[in-house]
């Protein structure tokens, strides 16, 4: 049974299939990539057929009402089926799809599905249920937490048990998958994770659970369009963008803006916590 051989097996993988050899494995991505999906196993789930999915896509189309009357008026409305519904010629790189190979983004909740179009206040988005129409065997990566510090991946393999070099893997798989890519990133930041799919695939997966870090619920991406297909879509817009967030790290000072205590040491002088001048 194939293992992960380090630590950081992970980042070892990421960053050969970022900087070195992407579509020709070598054989330290191999052994990574053996080592996945044995340990797959142990994170099959299932979706039911009948299960109800969502997904969100930004924008909407315009309907006309009282047509050819002196009311006639042009409204919006939610997107149609056809745009609902991913299409090979239109589809761009995504955490789980290269380009023109597209796969099926649904989430547990509507929440969930309005959160990872990354919508502003104020804009449209068309909502969409889907129905699973037939049962999928899927890889659930929530099942291990990214919660290691650096110093930990760069312990020694040999002195780590081989389930905790596993979980740390899975945990650092969870969290690539789940991770937001912001519209300026290069593509290139979707290379591991799109290896990572086109593998579960090839080896009988339908798709893939994930965490959603931007709202309530878990993203889902099914490899088969056709295993979902939608059955209502409505629009709404978006009242409210809240954010939470907290210091990571300590500031630093200009220290021409601050008081400058007398007799203390310039390097002193630059790290006060002295309020600024008004």
């Amino acid at each position: 049974m194939a293992e992960f051989s380090y630590s950081d097996s992970y980042r070892r993988f990421e960053w050969a299939v970022k900087r070195e050899t992407r579509y020709v494995h070598n054989s330290a991505v191999q052994d990574f990539l053996a080592a996945v999906i044995d340990s797959s196993e142990r994170r099959k789930d299932s979706i039911e057929r009948g299960s109800i999915l969502w997904r969100g896509q930004r924008g909407f189309e315009w309907r006309t009402e009282n047509e050819g009357t002196e009311e006639e008026i042009e409204v919006e409305d939610a997107y149609g089926p056809e745009r609902m519904v991913p299409k090979a010629e239109y589809v761009g790189d995504g955490r789980v799809n290269p380009r023109g190979i597209p796969c099926l983004y649904l989430a547990s909740t509507q929440e969930a599905a309005v959160a990872e179009v990354r919508p502003w206040v104020g804009s449209y988005i068309s909502l969409a249920q889907f129905k699973v129409m037939h049962d999928l065997t899927v890889v659930d990566c929530t099942k291990d937490k990214r919660l290691f510090p650096n110093w930990v991946l760069k312990k020694n393999p040999h002195d780590m048990p081989t389930e905790k070099r596993e979980e740390i893997a899975w945990g650092e798989i969870g969290y690539a998958f789940s991770r937001p890519i912001t519209p300026d990133e290069p593509v290139t930041e979707y290379a591991p994770t799109q290896v990572l799919a086109e593998v579960f695939r090839a080896h009988g997966f339908g798709g893939i659970v994930y965490r959603s870090l931007l709202g309530e619920g878990l993203n889902v991406a099914l490899f088969n369009c056709k295993a979902a297909e939608l059955i209502n879509c409505g629009l709404y817009q978006v009242d409210a963008v809240q954010f939470e967030f907290e210091q990571c790290s300590n500031p630093y000072f200009v220290s021409k803006h601050y008081k400058q205590p007398q007799g203390k040491p310039e390097a002193e002088k630059q790290n006060t916590d002295n309020p600024p001048e008004e």
